[in-house]
């Protein structure tokens, strides 16, 4: 016989009442599989399985169907079997979540087991997640195999690691995996990568992943990473982000990357010219940019804008920021 105690632990008033829910418990034995279904409609409630033997393997909520969180006082060799092991895939996946922040052993082995072996990329992703401070040699070798992981997911996450356990490497990995990944978004997060990990050396480079010829993801990467780069290079790079032949959001982000290289004269002078866009959105991107500077000469582009704008939000957005100053 199994006791199963299903304690409800929100809050309880008003506007969050105890909730009444069918669930079901999932027992492995050595010979069978005993599925009971349960309806919880109490704070605190026991129910009683009858076994046809020593339990094995315990799941409760069996399919995931609660949208609330399920925890247990399953030991971390538990869930790490259950992780590893369970036909359902999401048991697999809720017992792995339950085994973050576990320095267990079992937990350690089971994530390293999950990256190698798990047939599911999204609960290899959450595995490599976990193993940041997995930092010995092994684990270490575990991401750098996940590095040629067949899911693109999987080998962005497995960089992402590796530059928490390895920070004196990761930059060369990144660059080879920039120039010679088939997906552009493992592409694009290896240059976010060399870029935190080599700083101004990677100046050349992010100014070139900018170019038209490159897919919007990289550009947007290499332009976030350039306003970090006190750069006159990097700075000209920002600049023709922002040309009306480009993306609005590409166009924003150089903008707004501009205004955060430190050169304050460039980026009031390019939005205050902006400020006369056509396309509205943008102009009112620029009118932020002006506000967020709070020079005065800022002001002043802001002020000799206001006297011509007849365009209503992009107006309402000018009076708003002179309104704050």
């Amino acid at each position: 016989m199994l006791s199963v105690k299903v304690d409800q632990v929100q809050p309880v008033d008003s506007v969050r009442p105890l909730f009444r829910f069918p669930a079901t418990v999932r027992v492995i034995t050595a010979d069978s599989v005993v599925r009971k279904e349960i309806v919880v409609s109490k704070r605190s409630e026991t129910f009683r399985i009858a076994l046809p033997g020593t339990p094995l393997s315990f799941r409760f909520d069996e399919g995931g169907w609660l949208l609330g969180e399920v925890h247990t006082d399953q030991t971390p060799a538990e869930l790490a079997d259950m992780a590893r092991h369970d036909l359902d895939t999401s048991a697999r996946n809720w017992a792995l979540r339950e085994l973050s922040g576990s320095s267990d052993s079992a937990a350690v082995a089971a994530r390293r087991f999950i990256v190698l072996n798990e047939h599911e990329a999204p609960l290899r992703v959450e595995a490599l997640r976990q193993m940041v401070h997995d930092s010995t040699a092994v684990g270490e070798n575990v991401v750098r195999a996940a590095l040629r992981d067949p899911d693109g997911s999987v080998r962005g996450r497995a960089l992402q690691t590796l530059s928490a356990l390895a920070p004196g490497t990761v930059a060369e990995v990144a660059l080879r995996m920039y120039g010679s990944d088939p997906a552009p978004a493992v592409r694009a997060a290896a240059l976010g990568v060399y870029a935190r990990a080599a700083g101004a050396e990677a100046l050349d480079t992010l100014a070139a992943a900018t170019g038209p010829e490159r897919p919007l993801a990289i550009r947007t990467v290499a332009a976030r990473a350039l306003a970090r780069l006190s750069d006159p290079r990097g700075a000209d790079a920002l600049e023709r982000l922002t040309d009306p032949s480009e993306p609005r959001g590409l166009r924003q982000a150089g903008l707004s990357g501009l205004s955060a290289t430190g050169d304050t004269a460039r980026a009031v002078d390019v939005a205050g010219r902006a400020l006369g866009d056509d396309d509205p959105l943008f102009a009112r991107a620029a009118v932020g940019v002006l506000a967020r500077l709070g020079t005065p000469a800022a002001r002043a582009k802001l002020e000799a804008a206001l006297r011509s704008e007849t365009r209503v939000r992009v107006k309402a957005a000018i009076e708003r920021a002179l309104a704050r100053r």
